[in-house]
């Protein structure tokens, strides 16, 4: 099918450039003198190019261009201004007319001839109905006009205007509804509607379209009361939040007052906050005096089960139970308890304030009665403290029996540095110091397990043997060992087939030895898949090589397959093609070739040329098309005004007939080419 269409446009491209006829369809041999191009067929139709509304709009072409519009489902043809609907044209509605007779009134004539004649003087009304415009005025006189005829129309007419009466004044020339001129057209259109012209409460909610009124400008300042707002839920207030996405903007949302005023302990540093007692105060006042939420705090006694009611003010009361405080015991012995030691506390402190009881003795004492002074203690702990803080270099605290601390070198096995650094000693981890079964073996270092590590045998001429699960000693008699002589590859006996062969005496300097024979590797030697590319000597497969039909695809690497490696044509210009199931070099063409003037070939395949009359030539096949529906492309030389057209057709030849721009038969060079699909 591939080959077909681009044979097809090789076609149509030469037929460009030549004085020749193009016929796609029935019956090709025959096509009319007058015909640059024709089309013929039973069962097929020609599909113009199809466009909607904007892509026929952004096409600009030549006069006469053609295309399918698939929004009116009609032909537009470009008249090399604009696009204009066939459909149209074939309507009446040229036929249509409305004229003012200058009285008040207007005659409509529709595409039929039926005069209609009608008086705007009231209030006339336009509505759709039945696939029409009706318009009626006060008088009931109503006029249908079909408005697929309304594609195409010119009217004359004055501005429709109102005549109404509100508030018992008569209100005239108010063009509410007007017709305009755009062009050659005439629209009816709604010029501006004011106040005036709309009734009271006549505005519904099925009137007003989505989104319509625009806060701006439509809705007049603090108009919007209370009563007008659609309620939330109990307790709720409007609050502005960021909604919607992919770009959030500011809404108004009803949303619960809970949490939005809750107090919560936040960190605070007056060294950098800048606040002063003056700034808050300033603050709370102007908070006070701005505040209209100033409600009263009440409350009632505590009930005899300490049960305490708060009320506030236009508010939800609420009851706290105070019963898990009650300590009135506790603190009668409390008190009971600080009366009775009162005496002696007060003289307590007396003797502790007493300046003859104060000690600035740094060494403490042990006197029952000294209080020591502030600095006396502070002097006591600091040379305490420095007296424990000094420590030799490398040594550590460590108690002693007597559970004090004191400073000891470390020593034995292990030594510590200024630094904490612990180092053990060379040859300090002893075989008692390792736990059994913990050197593993990405604890030894490779190639550091030498022969005297190894544990020795319990005989002579023992070998080590992996018995599958564990090494084991065993001795070489338990090796199965079938040398005999002394002399590796005297095992051999012969070979076992001709693929191999033996060579060598058997002796220590020439031992017997198998290679494989000359021609000895065969099919049955070869495992599947064994022969790899890189065990294939290059050039050295050649054709006696390989089995017959044994090179399949599965065998052939992708894109190794090159031309030199195709056997070529004997036949110059042949070309690769599918026949039949099988592929087979073949002519590109049924038949092609130059004819000259006089009938003769200039260069020809496939094909015989004849002068059979005056400007008459026929081609005759060397082998026969395998139908009458081969495709035939004509070319004429030079000369202006000629054709060229097919006059007869079969399997084995045609006739072509050619003529000069008067039509009469010439004699002329001319070029052809057959493709038998």
């Amino acid at each position: 099918m591939k080959l077909k269409v681009v044979f097809l446009f090789i076609g149509l491209v030469l037929g460009c450039f030549s004085y020749g006829q193009i016929k796609i369809g029935d019956q090709p041999q025959n096509i009319d003198p007058a015909s640059v191009l024709e089309l013929q067929s039973t069962s097929r139709a020609l599909v113009l190019t199809r466009v909607n509304n904007t892509q026929m709009n952004a096409i600009t072409p030549l006069q006469g261009a053609l295309v399918y519009n698939t929004e009116t489902k009609c032909v537009h043809y470009y008249d090399g201004a604009q696009w204009l609907n066939i459909c149209d044209a074939l309507t009446n509605s040229v036929n249509i007319s409305l004229e003012n007779n200058g009285n008040g009134s207007y005659t409509f004539t529709d595409a039929v001839g039926v005069a209609t004649t009608f008086t705007i003087a009231t209030n006339t009304t336009f509505e759709v109905a039945n696939d029409s415009l009706v318009l009626t005025d006060s008088n009931n006189n109503a006029l249908s006009v079909a408005l697929d005829s309304l594609n195409r129309h010119t009217y004359s007419t004055d501005a429709i205007v109102n005549v109404f009466t509100i508030n018992n004044t008569t209100v005239t020339n108010d063009s509410t509804i007007v017709i305009r001129r755009t062009g050659n057209n005439y629209n009816f259109e709604v010029g501006e509607i004011t106040g005036s012209n709309i009734q009271d409460r006549s505005i519904r909610n099925v009137d007003i379209g989505p989104t319509a009124v625009n806060g701006d400008f439509h809705i007049q300042n603090r108009s919007v009361t209370p009563i007008k707002m659609q309620p939330g839920t109990s307790g709720q207030i409007l609050q502005t939040q960021l909604t919607g996405t992919p770009t959030p903007t500011e809404t108004a949302v009803w949303v619960s007052k809970n949490g939005l005023f809750n107090a919560s302990e936040i960190s605070y540093d007056p060294t950098v906050s800048g606040l002063t007692t003056n700034t808050v105060k300033l603050a709370l006042d102007k908070l006070a005096l701005n505040s209209s939420d100033n409600q009263n705090l009440t409350g009632t006694p505590l009930s005899g089960t300490s049960q305490l009611q708060i009320d506030i003010e236009n508010g939800t009361s609420a009851t706290v139970d105070l019963s898990s405080l009650e300590e009135s015991a506790d603190i009668a012995t409390l008190q009971a308890d600080v009366d009775a030691n009162e005496t002696a506390a007060n003289n307590a402190i007396a003797l502790k304030e007493d300046a003859a009881n104060k000690s600035d003795n740094i060494g403490l004492g042990n006197s029952a009665l000294l209080f020591p002074t502030q600095n006396a203690v502070k002097t006591y702990v600091d040379n305490e403290i420095t007296g424990s803080n000094s420590l030799a270099n490398a040594n550590i605290f460590v108690g002693n029996a007597a559970n004090t601390a004191q400073a000891v070198a470390v020593s034995g096995d292990a030594t510590i540095d200024n630094t904490g650094t612990l180092t053990i000693a060379d040859d300090a981890v002893t075989t008692t110091k390792i736990a059994d079964n913990n050197i593993t073996s990405s604890k030894i270092a490779d190639d550091n397990i030498t022969l005297p590590k190894l544990a020795n045998g319990t005989a002579a001429g023992q070998l080590m043997q992996w018995d599958g699960t564990n090494w084991v000693l065993v001795d070489d008699s338990a090796l199965n060992v079938t040398e005999n002589d002394g002399i590796v590859g005297n095992e051999i006996l012969n070979a076992t087939d001709a693929t191999l062969e033996r060579f060598g005496t058997g002796s220590d300097l020439d031992p017997f030895t198998l290679d494989v024979s000359s021609g000895g590797i065969g099919t049955n030697e070869l495992a599947d898949g064994a022969v790899t590319t890189v065990k294939i000597l290059d050039a050295n497969v050649t054709t006696s090589k390989i089995l017959d039909a044994n090179v399949t695809t599965t065998k052939i690497a992708d894109a190794n397959v090159t031309p030199i490696k195709i056997e070529p044509s004997l036949t110059e210009g042949q070309v690769l093609k599918t026949q039949g199931g099988t592929v087979a070099w073949a002519n590109q063409f049924h038949a092609i070739g130059k004819i000259n003037a006089d009938g003769t070939s200039a260069n020809t395949i496939n094909a015989a040329s004849s002068n059979i009359g005056l400007g008459n030539y026929q081609i005759s096949f060397a082998t026969p098309a395998s139908s009458v529906n081969y495709m035939i492309q004509l070319t004429l030389g030079t000369g202006p005004g000629r054709e060229i057209r097919v006059t007869a057709q079969s399997d084995s030849n045609f006739t072509i007939q050619i003529t000069d721009s008067g039509g009469l038969p010439i004699d002329s060079a001319w070029y052809f080419t057959v493709t038998d699909f």
